[in-house]
């Protein structure tokens, strides 16, 4: 007699957007396969467990790796121009801009035009900022935008 197993499915909508997760199959997936591949880490360390993780448990993993990294994010930053550390900040703490060019952003993180757009610039190439789907910019790397809205 064949027995019907129902596969056990956890939520993993914090971020991956997944509604849910078959824990055997689909887990090492969403680990290599994360869409923006800046939660992998994240990821990595939560799915250690059996049990689905909480949001303490999040939080909590979150902040390690912040703490971790602070060093080479406090590195990446120190090598900036005064310009280009100014715009990443400003991008930080904002969290998205849509013109990081205009005047009322420039102002903000008192840049010049011409400084500002150089500054936009390098930090493109340079993969530290992107335009997300929204047309909006952001920095790519979660753990520099979070070191930097708590350390600057």
């Amino acid at each position: 007699m064949a027995m019907n197993k129902t596969k056990k499915l956890f939520p993993l909508g914090i971020a991956t957007g997944a509604a849910h997760c078959n824990r055997k199959v689909e887990r090492e997936t969403l680990k290599l396969n994360l869409v923006s591949g800046s939660h992998t880490w994240l990821w990595a360390r939560l799915w250690d467990d059996d049990a689905p993780p909480t949001t303490q448990q999040v939080g909590s993993i979150w902040q390690t790796i912040v703490a971790e990294d602070t060093s080479m994010v406090s590195y990446s930053v120190r090598n900036l121009s005064a310009t280009q550390r100014a715009m990443l900040l400003g991008i930080a703490r904002a969290g998205t801009v849509l013109h990081p060019t205009g005047r009322r952003f420039l102002t903000s993180a008192r840049l010049s035009a011409s400084t500002g757009s150089s500054a936009k610039e390098v930090l493109e190439a340079n993969d530290l900022i992107r335009q997300n789907n929204e047309e909006q910019w952001e920095l790519v790397d979660p753990v520099m935008a979070a070191y930097l809205r708590a350390h600057v």
